[in-house]
């Protein structure tokens, strides 16, 4: 049983691995901030977003 689901995890990470989905750095947005807040019963969520679209640039 251990030696089925070693290899079963081996052949889905050799399937997982790869560029297939790679996206290029001016297209992703890194959230660089994280807040939460507790206001009238409710949870909010703030968040502070960088995107590289004007610093990376393909020539």
């Amino acid at each position: 049983m251990k030696k089925f689901l070693l290899i079963t995890s081996c052949v889905f990470l050799l399937c997982l691995s790869g560029c297939w989905g790679m996206k290029e750095v001016q297209h992703q947005i890194y959230i660089t901030a994280l807040g939460l807040d507790f206001k009238k019963g409710q949870y909010y969520v703030y968040f502070q977003a960088l995107s590289f679209s004007n610093v990376a640039r393909q020539e």
